[in-house]
């Protein structure tokens, strides 16, 4: 690799870049042999580069994902020539399983993919070479990309996903298609601790109704509760900072529709199947109330739960604590997403703490309702006083 003119001189990036505009255009000058053999030449050249810079070294999702994940920018620029080695790592983690599942019988399809690997790949490594190999803070990217989806794409990609029997795969966008996988991450993990918690969904307690998000308390619960010591406590196979980062970087996206390279979509995606990883062999849980016993299920990964009772009493509170007008519907125990190690001692939620709840919330509509009639007497106050000022200065 040589720096020309400011830009990095990759050249099986060039003849890949090359290959894919002569490919896709409206009169093909290449054949798909050729475009196949530069993806697979780019391909190696990456694994190449990022298998001597790393040399074997595998960074776990807990040290990856504090700058990979991360949404709001970097403060420090140590913190950013993290993100740049990170970024590098999840790259050449993409690029592995991507020259696993790459078919020559589907290169018509790759055009998104392959625009995407030039832009992606070439950022990472120029940003790699600023920052590690003192190359020029002036090089820059040749391929880019727009960043967003636009409310068009949005439309499109709403229309072609429902009526996808009856596309045209040879003129499908899958830009527009690709990046809603952050979506579903998201909905993944909401789903995933709501059923870990072990409920199907939390209502009004007279209507029924079910309340606004009841899916996202029960992350909101388990990050700010489970510690080890507590009398209850949820094993699972990563950090709570991690799933937490990558929680809020999905949720990211349903907001801005900010695209997210590739590579830390597939990591991302990494995370879920770790949280998602059958135990090497069955563990003791209990199924029902009388006794425990072996079980290994494909529905959820390897999380273990101390003291379930505990932990149902210490989450109506906290619901009846914030929305005291609710009920939270139950799974049966062997419904849970989780493994139950221990049971513990059950408690429900007495009449009298969910009386007290009410009170305070009585209490606090009365306060809010007196400070309200309180401002409006002010003002009406005002208004008659400055009429009788005005009458009394006329006369």
């Amino acid at each position: 690799m040589n720096l020309n003119n400011n830009y990095v001189d990759i050249q099986e990036l060039k003849i890949l870049s090359s290959n894919i505009e002569n490919y896709y255009s409206i009169n093909p000058v290449v054949s798909s042999e050729v475009l196949y053999k530069s993806l697979e030449d780019y391909i190696e050249w990456i694994l190449n580069y990022t298998n001597g810079i790393f040399q074997g070294k595998i960074i776990s999702y807990d040290n990856l994902a504090p700058t990979l994940f991360c949404v709001n920018g970097f403060k420090k620029k140590s913190a950013y020539k993290e993100f740049v080695k990170n970024n590098l790592y999840a790259l050449r983690s993409y690029i592995q399983a991507l020259k696993s599942t790459i078919d020559i019988r589907y290169i018509d399809r790759y055009k998104t993919l392959l625009l995407n690997l030039c832009c992606e790949s070439e950022f990472a490594i120029v940003e790699y070479e600023k920052y590690y190999n003192k190359a020029p803070s002036s090089l820059m990217c040749a391929h880019g990309r727009r960043p967003e989806l636009s409310t068009l794409d949005m439309s499109f990609a709403m229309n072609e996903l429902f009526f996808i029997e009856h596309s045209d795969f040879s003129k499908f966008d899958y830009r527009d298609i690709k990046p809603n996988t952050i979506f579903i991450i998201r909905q993944f993990l909401e789903i995933f601790w709501r059923n870990v918690i072990g409920y199907s969904n939390i209502t009004e307690q007279y209507s029924n109704a079910p309340i606004k998000k009841f899916t996202q308390v029960a992350w909101q619960f388990i990050e700010v509760n489970n510690k080890a010591g507590s009398r209850w406590y949820i094993q699972f196979p990563l950090k709570t900072k991690t799933i937490s980062l990558v929680n809020t970087w999905a949720n990211s996206f349903v907001h801005k529709t900010y695209i997210y390279d590739s590579h830390i979509q597939y990591m991302a995606m990494l995370v879920c199947r770790e949280l998602m990883k059958v135990p090497l062999k069955s563990v003791q849980c209990f199924i029902d109330t009388n006794h425990p016993q072996a079980k290994m299920s494909t529905h959820f990964g390897d999380i273990r739960i101390k003291n379930y009772y505990a932990l149902m009493d210490d989450f109506e509170s906290d619901i009846k604590h914030k929305m005291p007008n609710s009920k939270i519907n139950w799974l049966a125990l062997q419904n849970v997403g989780a493994y139950i190690v221990t049971v513990g001692k059950h408690s429900q939620v007495n009449n009298d703490l969910e009386l007290n709840y009410l009170k305070k919330y009585i209490y606090e509509s009365f306060c809010s309702l007196c400070r309200g009639v309180y401002l409006y007497l002010k003002v009406l106050y005002g208004i008659a006083d400055s009429k009788f000022n005005k009458i009394f200065k006329s006369h």
